[in-house]
């Protein structure tokens, strides 16, 4: 896409890529909520999961595998968490992956601004509930 500000890493802020392959890259982000937080990206513009190609979908998956490790080696941490925005809160039309290493989890992170429980376990019956709502209409 000719003005994506994401698509024009590759082209004009070439000092901000981490790792190149054929299919993705990966770039430090340009206002990182940590020191450890980077994108992951398929070269090609996508816009949905569903537009990547089975070599992109593989080698994003991969590089996030490689760099979650390598993240929590270098930042000295137990764990990563890895987000994709989807929706109208995306920022971004581009398809791009968040990685952060972190000691904390998606409870520590999500349950504040979420405003919801740390740790609230559901019923057999409000789980089967959930799940019958979810499903309602999936495959249709």
């Amino acid at each position: 896409m000719k003005n994506c500000a994401l698509c024009s890493i590759l082209k004009s802020e070439e000092k901000r890529i981490i790792l190149t392959t054929t299919p993705s890259f990966v770039c430090v982000n340009k206002e990182p909520l940590s020191k450890s937080h980077i994108m992951l990206l398929p070269q090609r513009h996508v816009c949905k999961l569903d537009e990547l190609s089975a070599e992109e979908a593989q080698d994003l998956l991969t590089t996030i595998h490689t760099f979650s490790a390598h993240l929590q080696e270098k930042f000295n941490t137990q764990g990563a968490l890895t987000i994709l925005n989807h929706g109208k809160h995306k920022t971004q039309e581009h398809l791009h992956f968040h990685l952060l290493a972190t000691d904390g989890n998606l409870r520590d992170v999500m349950s504040p601004y979420l405003k919801a429980p740390y740790r609230k376990e559901l019923t057999l019956e409000e789980l089967e509930k959930l799940a019958s709502a979810i499903k309602d209409g999936l495959l249709n």
